[in-house]
């Protein structure tokens, strides 16, 4: 006791203020949203391609390939994807760049899932769990044929109750009018424009009328992306708790201005024409009932 009144002799007065040498915290303005952007994923022997995540305080957004690997690569960086709502595919549709794009959208609609749920108690679980409730989905932007290798997965993927839409980019709004700057799209935080590439060509020697005829006649045309886009939006992810089936019925006996319906013409599906005849079979995408359930699907 007296070692302690001896070393208390020798304390500072306490009524003495000593000012901190540790610099000041600055407040943050809470009118001012914060962003970030990160290399998640950059070439290597495990991901072919290089995925940019960019995360904004409303949503987050994926630019780039959503190859094999990806979500892998993702997860082990700590980055939370699960609150995306943009993906944006670069190069050219295929299994390269996006064939991890099917587990990407799997995991997604499980963090949205999970948010719809609750979670644990507290303000900070709500918060999240309205965050994810007040998500619109998923929108996946690519070139062509985006809508078709998704519909072609549709028999190894359950329905899911998750909203996805696809935004097929096939036309080059600036390739006739290049001073045209306005943006390809655009929402409240960021602005995407795109950029085709093509190959270039080597110029063939002359040839010729009958030849060029020839070369035209056999370039492909462009698919109609309406009845794969329907597959994905209104059957596999629709975001609906009641799964959606297609029901066969003739053609005389559907709206097909208002109906979502689609034909089958030699395993290709298409929208109906005014030459079908009536009784030609239409598959309607709707809820199933008893004794709508069909016997079997159009072979696609």
């Amino acid at each position: 006791m007296k070692q302690w009144r001896r070393l208390h002799r020798h304390l500072p007065n306490r009524s003495v203020r000593h000012t901190s040498t540790l610099p000041q915290r600055v407040s943050r303005d809470t009118t001012v949203m914060s962003s970030t952007v990160q290399l998640a994923v950059v070439p290597s022997a495990d991901t072919p391609g290089t995925t940019i995540y960019f995360h904004h305080e409303k949503r987050s957004y994926v630019f780039g390939r959503v190859a094999e690997g990806t979500q892998r690569a993702l997860s082990s960086r700590k980055i939370h994807f699960g609150g995306t709502e943009h993906v944006f595919l670069s190069g050219v549709v295929g299994w390269e760049s996006m064939g991890g794009l099917l587990g990407f959208v799997l995991s997604v609609a499980a963090a949205a899932s999970e948010g719809h749920e609750g979670g644990d108690d507290g303000k900070k679980q709500e918060k999240k769990a309205k965050k994810m409730t007040e998500r619109a989905g998923l929108v996946i932007h690519g070139g062509e044929n985006l809508s078709h290798v998704l519909a072609a997965c549709r028999p190894v993927i359950l329905h899911q109750q998750f909203r996805v839409r696809i935004s097929e980019h096939r036309d080059d709004t600036r390739g006739s009018n290049p001073s045209l700057t306005e943006a390809d799209w655009q929402d409240e935080n960021i602005s995407v424009w795109k950029l085709p590439i093509r190959r270039e060509q080597c110029p063939s020697r002359k040839r010729t009328h009958q030849g060029i005829e020839a070369t035209e006649a056999r370039q492909p045309k462009a698919s109609d992306a309406s009845p794969a886009k329907m597959l994905v939006e209104g059957l596999m992810f629709n975001g609906a708790k009641a799964p959606t089936s297609l029901i066969a019925r003739k053609l005389s006996d559907v709206d097909a201005a208002r109906d979502p319906i689609f034909v089958d013409d030699d395993s290709v599906l298409r929208r109906p024409r005014p030459e079908d005849p009536p009784d030609k079979t239409a598959w309607l995408l709707a809820a199933p009932s008893p004794k709508d359930v069909p016997d079997a699907y159009p072979s696609v």
